[in-house]
């Protein structure tokens, strides 16, 4: 089970890795960036879409025989989480090119995305440990 936890664990720090990036960029350019200024942007929002996304589409290529709760539960947390992600990224994203005259506020977004983002890490792992379980309870190992 150890070796499925520390895969997400990689993928959680590589999709994370984008705010880092930012951070780095940003201090030489002699900027020194503030969380909110980070997260005001939308990307916790992509990294909840991706993520989830992610493991929404790993488990129904790695898996072909679904019951019937796993294909509802897992589609709709897929589903809320890449939906809601995807509807605020849109707006903060409209907002900015001028095509909306009113958007969230930063505050806002910075709460919504910090749920958003949670929800996407809970909703992955849990994912994880439920492929991982069938996996073992096959007989098969992780690939």
């Amino acid at each position: 089970m150890s070796k499925p936890i520390g895969l997400w664990f990689v993928n959680i720090c590589i999709s994370l890795s984008l705010l880092a990036a930012a951070v780095i960029i940003l201090t030489l350019y002699d900027e020194v960036p503030k969380l909110a200024q980070l997260l005001a942007g939308g990307s916790l929002f992509f990294f909840a879409t991706t993520l989830s996304a992610s493991h929404f589409v790993r488990y129904f290529l790695n898996f072909h025989i679904h019951t019937a709760w796993a294909i509802g539960y897992i589609s709709l947390g897929g589903f809320v989480i890449v939906g809601v992600s995807f509807v605020l990224y849109t707006i903060i994203v409209l907002g900015q090119i001028g095509m909306l005259t009113e958007t969230l506020p930063p505050h806002k977004i910075v709460s919504f995305s910090k749920y958003t983002a949670f929800s996407a890490v809970v909703y992955s792992f849990l994912l994880t440990l439920y492929m991982a379980k069938r996996k073992r309870d096959a007989g098969e190992t992780w690939n």
